[in-house]
């Protein structure tokens, strides 16, 4: 019989900004295995940025190993924790994760006042942002922020931009097929992008979980704009 470490296996039981965000995150990046041969299930959590896996260990209080995998070539290393937890995979199962879950997963029922640390959760895991570099005259040359969320599974993507859609963060139509033939995505330009800054950073205790890399492309492009409309009120006046 292996070693058995501590984890908190009740984590996903209540309903915090902590446990949003790590759920969120597991929807992209998370998976689960059930092992009968062995009366196992586990839950794993993989990422090429070791500060996530590290974060989620500390949240989840465990004292698992961090796993390093090299993949060679150009690709980045991935860090991986694993945890064996038949409390702790009920409990994701509950939330609507399921093994194999890339293609058929469907967005949870998420409290109003969670939905934004679910949202930051899984962008970090499966979601981009970038700035464009064709300048726009009518930002002050700073062109365009874009948000992409990607995954496997139509229904998950489209209930995710109709909650999106109904509370008015974003108008633009979302869904589109990837071109790889394998993935949908949702694809926000400027104006949203702007509201699901505000949606997913609401408050210090987001802007202490996201990761870091992310947020500071908002930032620095948010932070423009805004020096950018305070010198054009100033010039109006």
């Amino acid at each position: 019989m292996g070693v058995k470490y501590y984890c908190d296996d009740s984590f996903f039981n209540t309903w915090s900004h902590d446990m949003a965000y790590v759920l969120g995150y597991l929807f992209a990046d998370g998976s689960l295995d059930d092992v009968p041969q062995i009366r196992a299930k586990y839950m794993r959590v993989t990422s090429t940025d070791r500060d996530r896996i590290q974060l989620i260990r500390k949240l989840l209080s465990s004292k698992h190993t961090i796993t390093k995998q090299i993949l060679g070539g150009n690709r980045l290393p991935r860090y991986i924790l694993s945890i064996g937890s038949h409390r702790l995979y009920d409990a994701l199962t509950s939330h609507g994760l399921t093994p194999h879950k890339s293609l058929t997963m469907e967005l949870p029922s998420i409290p109003y006042q969670y939905f934004g640390a679910f949202v930051c959760g899984y962008f970090d895991g499966d979601g981009c942002v970038y700035v464009d570099t064709q300048k726009s005259k009518s930002r002050g040359g700073l062109g365009r922020v874009t948000i992409i969320f990607t995954s496997g599974s139509r229904n998950f993507l489209q209930a995710l931009h109709d909650i999106l859609s109904k509370r008015k963060v974003v108008q633009g139509r979302g869904l589109y097929l990837h071109s790889n033939k394998r993935a949908y995505q949702l694809r926000y330009l400027t104006d949203d992008s702007a509201n699901l800054f505000q949606l997913m950073y609401d408050g210090s205790r987001m802007k202490g979980l996201c990761l870091k890399r992310k947020y500071a492309i908002f930032s620095r492009y948010f932070d423009a704009m805004h020096r950018h409309d305070q010198s054009a009120k100033l010039i109006k006046a």
